[in-house]
């Protein structure tokens, strides 16, 4: 299975590295020898190569981290936070410069096509490591990432004749395992090919390596979905421990969700000890205790739409919409619905007349559900209960059909 790989990551002690090399845009041949032989060029150009990380770099002549910058990486243990180097060709910004890169030649009298290559290597390593040689440990782990990219091409090619326009990584992790697939930027037959890596990793039967639930959200997930200046992504993840607030009871959703909040053109600003008011997806108001930065981070996401006292149900939809998209539910992906969006579908499908559009009415539960069934992926039914003692009753026999 050339698109995957998997690996073991240490419960305790781990940091983490990615190191991004952006080759750009070329024209492949649709022939092995000629790939092969851009391969072994891409290899042989590796010692050119110098890391640069904020202030810092690394380099065949420069070797080792900076001792200043040791304290401040070793202490960096964070999965979804790793130390970044960008590999670059040379540190010279002057454009004439003549030294040694990595050059793709367009191929002659061959059925080519267009490939954007990029690499993206995503590792864990020890303090030791950290302290040694760190050029010869990106270059080593570039050099396993072109291998293993090269390998994943050709098998592409054998089976459908022509190279992808891209290929991206995409990192998983799952239990104790990091899991890298490779995916092209279109894939007709994702959710078999899904199916067949499960099978092959022994991985249950549950959302694990949908593009969504990477660990790093590429760009188009990012523009669309967040984060980004109008999108907050997974905010819970910032708020301190569920057992440090008395009389909480913590329950976690499975993947990322976008945050949007009602009044997300002026955010409610209460503040009392630190504690802050916050109007919550759906719609009730909660005090919790949040530390600054998240704080910052949700002033600043914001969509530009006043919808005061008439939003919050459009609100809990787009929140909910956007897991539909995170989790792959609902595809292709696409942008979140607006208020103007929602309103235009409810009329669409007769439950609102045409002057509904564009207005302030609100929405309620029911509009709320059937905006979510016009997702033609999405399969959903409204059950009443009378009493909230049958409640129980009543999933337990829906739970034996």
């Amino acid at each position: 299975m050339n698109l995957v790989h998997l690996s073991t990551i240490a419960t305790t002690g781990a940091l983490f590295l990615r190191v991004l090399v952006r080759y750009g845009t070329h024209l492949f041949p649709w022939e092995e020898r000629s790939i092969e032989r851009i391969f072994a060029h891409l290899l042989e150009t590796l010692d050119a190569l110098i890391f640069i990380h904020k202030d810092c770099y690394i380099s065949r002549m420069k070797p080792l981290l900076p001792e200043q910058f040791l304290k401040r990486y070793l202490n960096n243990t964070s999965f979804q936070d790793p130390l970044i180097f960008e590999g670059q060709f040379n540190l010279d910004c002057d454009s004439s410069d003549a030294g040694l890169r990595a050059e793709v030649n367009s191929p002659h009298k061959l059925p080519c096509g267009v490939h954007q290559l990029n690499v993206d290597a995503f590792f864990p390593v020890t303090s030791d490591i950290l302290k040694g040689d760190l050029f010869e440990l990106l270059q080593d782990e570039i050099r396993a990432f072109l291998k293993a990219y090269h390998e994943t091409l050709e098998s592409i090619l054998v089976k459908e004749k022509a190279v992808p326009r891209s290929l991206t990584a995409y990192y998983f992790r799952h239990e104790d395992r990091l899991i890298r697939v490779f995916y092209p930027a279109v894939c007709k037959e994702e959710v078999k090919l899904r199916e067949e890596i499960h099978k092959g990793l022994g991985l249950p039967q549950k959302p694990i390596i949908r593009r969504g639930l990477a660990l790093f959200p590429t760009r188009s997930f990012r523009r669309l979905l967040g984060p980004n200046e109008k999108n907050l992504v997974s905010p819970h993840l910032l708020l301190p421990a569920s057992n440090s607030i008395p009389n909480v009871r913590c329950e976690v959703i499975r993947g990322r969700y976008t945050y949007k909040h009602y009044l997300q053109v002026s955010c409610i600003r209460n503040s009392f000890g630190g504690s802050i008011m916050l109007e919550l997806p759906m719609g009730s108001l909660n005090w919790i205790h949040v530390h600054k930065g998240p704080f910052e981070a949700l002033l600043d996401c914001f969509d530009g739409v006043d919808d005061k006292n008439w939003g919050c149900a459009y609100r809990s939809l787009q929140t909910l919409a956007s897991w539909l998209l995170w989790q792959g539910i609902v595809t292709p992906l696409q942008p979140l619905p607006s208020h103007r969006d929602i309103q235009e579908a409810l009329v669409r499908v007769g439950d609102k007349p045409s002057k509904f559009i564009g207005s302030r009415q609100w929405i309620g539960s029911l509009e709320f559900h059937l905006s979510v069934y016009l997702a033609p992926s999405i399969y959903l039914f409204v059950v009443q209960f009378p009493a909230y003692r049958k409640l129980f009753l009543s999933k337990t026999r829906i739970r034996k059909d």
